[in-house]
């Protein structure tokens, strides 16, 4: 009989209309979610640019680090490093502490690009966060993808390096309109500007 008390008080409790389990409100997400819009699409690249940059990358597939010192070393000009070592010297030194600059340079023409004007010349940079001010590279200041391809080419501790106001602290390189290869730093010490 108590059983039978108790199955109709919980009926009772339960037709007496308990609150339905409320349907979560969206809201608008507050500005630190908000997608930034694309930024625009990559400057064209002179029919001069995409011919070093085919050249380049040739190089690299066939994986000839003494082609691609020689290459910088027909422009006096060109510069790999701060040391003041050769480039093949400086990056055979690199390939022994295990950065492959062959793959390196690969990698660096699948990125976007962005151009700059230096005095006479106009550089074509890859990746194009390479022309961009420390407070611009800011991961807060960039949309979720370019966020996401900043971490992934710099790491959390050239993240710190952009916050404590230091350009871009990775891998890059340049090609002038001409065509002349400018750069390819692997280096954080000094900027492309700079030079």
């Amino acid at each position: 009989m108590a059983e039978a008390r108790v199955l109709a008080l919980v009926l009772a409790l339960a037709s007496c209309g308990a609150p339905e389990p409320e349907t979560p409100v969206r809201r608008p997400p507050d500005g630190t979610l908000v997608e930034r819009p694309a930024r625009p699409a990559p400057p064209p690249l002179p029919a001069a640019v995409t011919a070093r940059r085919d050249e380049l990358l040739a190089i690299a597939a066939d994986d000839s680090l003494r082609r691609l010192a020689r290459l910088a070393e027909a422009d006096a000009r060109f510069l790999s490093n701060f040391a003041g070592a050769s480039h093949y010297d400086h990056w055979e030194l690199l390939r022994r502490v295990g950065v492959d600059p062959l793959r390196n340079l690969a990698a660096l023409f699948g990125q976007p690009h962005a151009m700059r004007g230096t005095g006479e010349e106009t550089w074509y940079v890859w990746p194009d966060f390479a022309v961009m001010e420390p407070d611009e590279l800011l991961p807060e200041r960039l949309g979720v993808q370019d966020r996401a391809r900043l971490v992934a080419l710099v790491g959390e501790d050239g993240i710190a390096d952009i916050r404590a106001g230091r350009p871009y602290p990775g891998v890059r390189t340049a090609i002038s309109s001409e065509g002349r290869w400018v750069y390819f730093l692997h280096q954080a010490d000094q900027s492309e500007g700079e030079q």
